[in-house]
């Protein structure tokens, strides 16, 4: 199917909002050089023309341009505004401490901040979120500066009248808009996207002067005039000298940043067809009405709210694992969506972002040209797309290059007709043309979470483009540890702020996270309702496969009427798919003390769920070993297979690249379990191996670290987990029994008394990846000494039947402790998106951005290796290192590796190297792999 172009229906009251979204973007354009007609950028672009070495401006050229706006703004003329610009003023940081409330501050607001945020800038020592400064800006002691530097480098009096003239239209229309701050707060993000987007866009085009030959050539470094950047390298003509006129170029972008203000929000993109959207909407039939008629019950909620409001929609889909959680994300959005249907659907990880990719390509009938699937990994792509040609010999071949300079995503798939004023943005960054116009955009979550990092400059608009013409779907919104869902709110707000609607999707969504999710919107909702002039209330529906569709009040009573829901979905009571033990661990004894509890639960979940091989007859189970980090992985895998009649597979993220692959491969294979044990009994290799062993019984354990909690839809007979925290207990038994659904009477879940941290006597036990930040952690718990001993954390007569009821019952004192800490971690984050009293301008800084990123630090102490055939035989180990001003890889002696060799599912370095030949990739693409500068401990 072919989608069809269509615009968003534009809500009432948005055109007057967008009128003046063009006068501050136009008026933002002709000012936001202003700096370089200064002294300090004048010099030191005189430098860079002649091709000399420079250093950066003692205060920044944007910085400049502020202050002269800013008295502007009080009534002097631009060339005295520039001209006697005291010292003393270009130190001191904005005055915008009550954020933005006006034409004028949000005008410097946008010309101060269209390369980098104000300060301050967020270091390991100093994160406390303070008031704004100009850290990031100015550099001390400040020099003197001057304007003009020259009589020949002075601003045009046409120019200044020009904008003179534009600034008092400026705020006289600004005079009769509303004073509120939630109107200004959203008119400045959509004023400074289109500044960005023009500035980018004109910033490329090569101007320069005729050559006499019909070209271009660069303006002479030593010509008259003001000049707005330096020739550019990459220009067909090469040369030094100057490029853009300053005059010219701040003409051109206020022309064009008016222009794409309105134009980003009207134009026409890509939409699913009406057929396409019916049939996704199709009810359930047959034997399927069973399991999936809870989806048809909420459309058809959603359905009726719509007809009565065309207010935005916020859904939680909080369905049981393995009851269709994906299929109704999608279900959800299109019964929601008022106009023609685009999505955004965001993931945590990149296997699970391609396997949903794939589900709604084919399993949804969407097709490729509909659906654009984006990762940050070029070589996962190009494995997971050998393996589906490979499947289906029909499909079109990867056709993806790096979107970013510095982070390399990777696009498969979609359409790519855009406006033609996007042309000088995409034209280096083809890319991008599939991201904005895809009707279906699945993709990491790393590209969509910069709609609301304004610092990310043109990759911010370019996200901030794709969430103002989609609505947006997050899964496993939880999955996410709580200072990396700070970003995730952030995102959620911004989509709010567009009139999106929004869902959000985990079986284990706890009270504060989802309170945390519902304050993001709601902030979002009411600048929404600004701009277009409505108060209309937004809804929210929380939605389960268990109980019916349940409307929530947005607002102070959300947390309540929320628990209430909550409450409702733990005291269902349905067939126990899944029962929890605890298994006793000799803490006396230390890490040898986990071992032995491994073993032992190993052995006793074997012995209660295993089943006869079809084939030999002999007993086998399927298990997997949870375990918090790659080192105790290792041990781990190390001291089981030393058991009898025991195959081992070693499974976490800093394997040989081709290595996970394989494991992978296999692993989705062997665990799809929707048929039974069919695809085990089939296998040659797993009845090879039941074959050759002498005993009666035969285990298949995977030791797995907590890659294989979310994204890998695997039916394991039974679990051992060294509990991080609830979600990992949940998240792990999702697992187990997952396609078959057998009721089971005995335990099939194990869950350690105590995890490694906990014996190794370190003083957090449950945290890297569990919620634990601190020492404060266990005065949440209310355990006393029981900490940390999971035989008191959890209440275990209420785990007779272990369901995703568990992460959100705070029965238990784990479950209490963690929820008050993410509600700890959290109050103040949500202060700042929701601009309270002292929190109103730290959006405009960087350190928020840097103290609540999406991902941590966590790869700063690792190096990346790759293994190699050397050249007459052998192998070549290489390690990627910096060397000057460039990386290359160097050779070195072997590394201490993390990925152990395994009993089972794991092949020799040169079995690899034929893997990869056999993949279509390079043993420079597929040998590559990740380890700690130093060993770690178990």
């Amino acid at each position: 199917m072919t989608a069809s172009c269509q615009a968003d229906a534009e809500p009432a009251g948005i055109g007057t909002t967008l009128e003046l979204a063009s006068l501050i973007a136009g008026v933002a354009g002709r000012s936001h050089d202003l700096g370089k007609a200064g002294s300090y950028f004048v010099e030191k672009l005189q430098h860079a023309a002649a091709g000399h070495d420079t250093e950066p401006d003692p205060v920044r050229h944007e910085w400049v341009s502020m202050k002269a706006l800013e008295r502007m703004l009080q009534g002097i003329p631009l060339h005295e505004a520039l001209g006697k610009l005291p010292l003393i003023s270009l130190a001191e940081g904005p005055s915008l401490g009550d954020g933005v409330r006006s034409a004028g501050e949000g005008l410097r607001y946008i010309c101060a901040t269209h390369h980098r945020l104000f300060g301050p800038p967020c270091t390991s020592r100093t994160q406390a979120l303070t008031r704004l400064d100009a850290s990031n800006h100015v550099r001390e002691p400040v020099p003197p500066f001057t304007y003009p530097v020259s009589a020949d480098k002075r601003l045009t009096p046409s120019f200044t009248r020009r904008l003179e003239q534009d600034l008092r239209r400026l705020l006289a229309v600004a005079g009769e808009s509303p004073d509120d701050e939630p109107f200004w707060y959203g008119l400045v993000w959509l004023s400074r996207v289109a500044l960005i987007l023009a500035d980018q866009g004109v910033s490329a085009d090569i101007v320069g002067a005729e050559d006499g030959a019909g070209g271009r050539e660069a303006i002479p470094p030593n010509a008259p005039g003001l000049y707005a950047n330096t020739w550019p390298r990459h220009a067909e003509m090469t040369g030094r000298g100057y490029n853009q006129p300053l005059e010219w170029h701040l003409s051109t972008v206020a022309e064009k940043a008016s222009e794409v203000a309105g134009a980003m929000w009207r134009m026409s993109l890509p939409a699913l067809e009406p057929g396409q959207v019916d049939d996704l909407l199709a009810p359930a039939q047959g034997h399927h009405v069973r399991y999936f008629g809870w989806q048809d019950e909420a459309v058809e909620a959603i359905r009726q709210h719509r007809e009565a409001s065309a207010a935005p929609l916020l859904v939680f889909n909080v369905a049981s694992t393995g009851a269709g959680k994906t299929v109704m994300n999608v279900k959800a959005a299109c019964a929601a969506a008022s106009g023609p249907l685009r999505l955004s659907y965001a993931l945590n990880l990149r296997t699970l972002t391609l396997q949903t990719g794939d589900a709604l390509e084919r399993d949804l009938g969407l097709g490729r040209e509909s659906v654009a699937t984006v990762i940050g990994d070029k070589v996962a792509v190009r494995l997971h797309e050998t393996e589906q040609t490979a499947a289906d010999p029909q499909d079109a071949a990867l056709d993806a290059a790096g979107v970013f300079e510095d982070v390399q995503f990777e696009v498969a798939g979609g359409i790519s007709r855009l406006p033609d004023w996007l042309a000088p943005v995409t034209e280096r960054r083809t890319e991008w043309r599939s991201i904005l116009a895809s009707p279906v955009l699945v993709s990491t979550v790393d590209f969509l979470v910069q709609a609301g990092e304004p610092g990310r400059q043109g990759h911010h608009a370019a996200a901030y483009l794709r969430v103002m013409h989609s609505d947006l779907i997050l899964d496993e919104v939880d999955s996410y540890d709580t200072e990396s869902l700070v970003a995730i709110l952030r995102l959620i707000q911004v989509a709010a702020s567009l009139g999106r609607n929004v869902v959000c999707s985990s079986a284990t969504l706890p009270q504060p996270i989802a309170h945390a999710i519902a304050e993001a919107y709601h902030s979002g909702h009411r600048v929404w309702s600004a701009l277009c002039g409505q108060a209309q209330e937004h809804g929210v529906l929380a939605i389960t496969d268990t109980l019916p569709p349940s409307w929530i009040q947005p607002g102070a009573s959300f947390q309540e009427d929320y628990q209430t829901f909550l409450g409702a979905l733990g005291g269902r009571r349905g067939p126990a798919t899944k029962r929890a033990c605890l298994q006793s661990v000799d803490d006396n004894r230390g890490v040898a003390g986990l071992f032995a509890a491994i073993e032992a639960g190993v052995e006793r979940l074997h012995a209660s769920n295993c089943w006869s091989h079809g084939d030999t007859g002999k007993s086998v189970s399927f298990g997997l070993v949870r375990v918090a980090n790659i080192q105790t992985a290792n041990a781990v895998a190390e001291y089981l297979q030393r058991l009898p009649d025991t195959f081992v597979c070693l499974y976490h993220a800093r394997d040989f690249a081709i290595q996970r692959h394989s494991k992978e491969r296999a692993l989705d294979r062997l665990l799809n379990r929707k048929r039974g044990n069919e695809a085990i009994e089939q296998d040659p290799d797993v009845g090879a191996l039941c074959a050759a062993t002498e005993g009666s019984c035969v285990r298949f354990v995977v030791v797995a670290t907590p890659v294989e909690e979310i994204g890998r839809d695997h039916d394991f007979d039974w679990a051992v987990i060294e509990p991080s925290g609830s979600h990992s207990i949940v998240q792990t038994a999702g697992r187990v029994n997952r396609h078959r659904r057998i009721a089971v009477t005995e335990p099939n879940v194990a869950v350690l008394q105590y995890n490694a941290r906990a014996l190794r006597k370190e003083s957090v036990a449950f945290t890297r990846p569990g919620p634990e930040s601190g020492r404060g952690f266990r005065k949440y718990l209310d355990a006393g000494d029981a900490y940390p001993d999971l035989g008191y954390l959890l209440d275990w007569d209420r785990l007779d039947r272990l369901t995703a009821a568990m992460a959100f019952d705070t029965a238990h004192p784990l479950v209490k402790g963690e929820q008050h800490h993410q509600q700890a971690l959290l109050k103040e984050p949500l202060k700042v998106l929701r601009r309270d009293r002292r929190y109103e301008s730290i959006w405009m800084g960087s350190r928020f951005y840097g103290k609540y990123p999406l991902r941590s630090k966590e790869d700063d102490g690792l190096e990346e290796w790759r293994v190699l055939p050397r050249e007459g035989g052998g192998r070549r180990w290489e390690r990627w290192e910096r060397h000057g001003f460039t990386l290359a890889y160097t050779e070195q002696g072997k590394p201490r590796l993390d990925m152990h060799e395994t009993n089972w599912l794991s092949w020799s370095i040169e079995a690899l190297w034929e893997a990869c030949d056999k993949a279509g990739i390079t043993p420079e693409q597929g040998m590559t792999f990740k380890i700690r500068r130093s060993s770690g401990q178990v």
